[in-house]
């Protein structure tokens, strides 16, 4: 039997989050408090302490561990859990199965609970959440990871810079592997606003673009920005001859921050293989665009050649999804290779 270990008892900056890419891409809202629980509950489950009973894995969260984690007043604790542990219980996480889509643009899903059951002992300050089964078989099923330090994302208190930085930290590490990422060198990825909207949830009044950068996009960057491993900066891009505030997408630009003992933790899950042209079955086609331009930025004698169909594919996507012509440069050298 596999006796739980507390995240306290370990070195606080040797705690290591490997988070499963399905979860990262995933449509979702926490509260800051309820994605705590979540880090804590993962961290236990995916290091093999806790294990599948009865269709779904019991966690324990020793309310100590967690003020001391996340630095709280104890006084509060009890509270904030009891309340947090409330609501994800009631949450659902979708994932989008884009090659299931309908003709009419309908969205493929599949939903999911986090927790089928929640205990609170106040008396013993613990609190045992019993997360779905299903939904750690999936996110184990994935294989890519995307890895942070707890003790960054535990600095974080805004929801959205949470959800933004776990998606740019994705990135952060398929850049790096591309280009074997000097310190100092800026990077960048390009989100669409829809897709920042639909996959962290956004009320429906964020749609409004004055809404949309006080309330999430520069808090959520600012806090990043001034808390996390890395600089992030970023960049408003309009639809090509649209109007001037027809803001489309978002490019994120970020330099890692001076941290020699982040390596020391990186492992061969954390590295995703960048040498074979991206599937986009059951990706949306902003993210297949990004995956595939680092895997064209990263191509080399061991890359696997792109099909002609793949490279018209892509140009067109391309087109659609930034809202103009690919430039010249990579155009002329996707067409070389397939040439």
């Amino acid at each position: 039997m596999n006796l739980p270990i507390s995240v306290s008892q370990k070195q606080a900056k040797s705690v290591y989050l490997r988070q499963s890419n399905a979860l990262t891409t995933a449509a979702y809202t926490l509260s800051r408090n309820e994605k705590r629980l979540v880090y804590l509950s993962l961290e236990k489950i995916f290091n093999g302490s806790v294990t599948e009973e009865r269709g779904r894995f019991d966690v324990t969260i020793n309310h100590s561990e967690y003020a001391r984690v996340f630095d709280e007043s104890d006084k509060n604790i009890s509270r904030d859990i009891a309340k947090a542990s409330a609501a994800l219980n009631k949450r659902e996480i979708v994932f989008y199965v884009p090659s299931e889509d309908a003709d009419n643009g309908e969205k493929a899903l599949d939903g999911l609970s986090w927790t089928t059951k929640r205990s609170v002992r106040p008396k013993r300050g613990t609190t045992v959440l019993s997360f779905n089964a299903e939904l750690v078989d999936l996110l184990r099923a994935d294989g890519r990871y995307t890895g942070y330090f707890l003790h960054v994302v535990a600095k974080l208190n805004n929801q959205y810079a949470l959800r933004l930085y776990e998606s740019i930290r994705q990135w952060v590490t398929l850049k790096r592997n591309a280009k074997d990422a000097e310190k100092g060198v800026e990077r960048s990825v390009t989100f669409g606003i829809d897709w920042l909207i639909n996959r962290y949830e956004l009320p429906a009044s964020y749609q409004r673009m004055s809404d949309f950068r006080r309330r999430f996009l520069i808090p959520a960057v600012t806090e990043i920005h001034n808390k996390s491993d890395i600089c992030l900066s970023y960049e408003e891009n309009a639809a090509k001859g649209g109007r001037r505030n027809s803001i489309v997408s978002i490019t994120f630009r970020w330099i890692e921050k001076q941290d020699p003992f982040k390596d020391d933790y990186l492992g061969f899950e954390d590295f995703t293989d960048v040498t074979t042209p991206p599937v986009r079955d059951e990706l949306d086609d902003d993210v297949w665009v990004e995956l595939g331009l680092v895997y064209l930025d990263s191509f080399s004698d061991e890359s696997q050649l792109p099909s002609v169909e793949w490279a018209m594919d892509f140009l067109v996507t391309y087109q659609a999804v930034r809202g103009e012509s690919p430039p010249k440069k990579l155009k002329d050298s996707l067409l070389n290779l397939v040439a």
